[in-house]
């Protein structure tokens, strides 16, 4: 059973009025009612942050209205052409695939975490080994131009500038 078998409206499935090129004036209230929701959570998830911190100022109701209606006339109009366009069952599976298997990723990723404390560590490691290695270097020119060896410095200022130059380029 899907999704589309679970959400109702009356008689009439809510999520199933795309069907290609069989327009019926059910499917507009289908549609309506759909633009409406979704409009709705897009008005609610904005106004949150102003709910929550008690900083809601209603001289900006009328922006709030006005981005609800704007939101259900644009799902209308996008249930409108998809469902009047040519585009076959096939891709709209496929599209329909494609969202569903981000969304698993997004889950996966929030309960399993993402590795960017890995990544972090890592990076933190190769900066402190080209520092080491930048010290190493500096210090081998520092001792050629206490020997009075400048041929030996300069070698050892050209290997310091090549990692600096490799540590900058990444």
């Amino acid at each position: 059973m899907s999704l589309s078998d679970l959400i109702f409206l009356g008689n009439e499935t809510l999520v199933r009025p795309f069907s290609i090129g069989n327009y019926q004036p059910t499917s507009f209230w289908n549609w309506f009612w759909a633009a409406s929701l979704g409009s709705t959570f897009y008005v609610l998830i904005k106004t949150q942050p102003y709910l929550v911190e008690r900083t809601f100022d209603p001289k900006y109701n009328n922006a709030y209205v006005s981005r609800l209606i704007t939101g259900i006339v644009g799902g209308v109009i996008l249930a409108y052409v998809l469902s009047s366009s040519q585009i076959g069952g096939d891709t709209l599976k496929k599209l329909g695939q494609e969202i569903l298997q981000r969304i698993a990723e997004v889950i996966t990723s929030a309960v399993r975490g993402d590795n960017s404390a890995q990544v972090k560590a890592q990076l933190t490691i190769e900066q402190a080994q080209k520092a080491v290695e930048g010290r190493a270097k500096l210090s081998d020119a520092l001792a050629a131009l206490k020997q009075n060896n400048p041929a030996d410095a300069i070698k050892a200022l050209d290997a310091l500038d090549s990692i600096l130059t490799k540590a900058s380029s990444k």
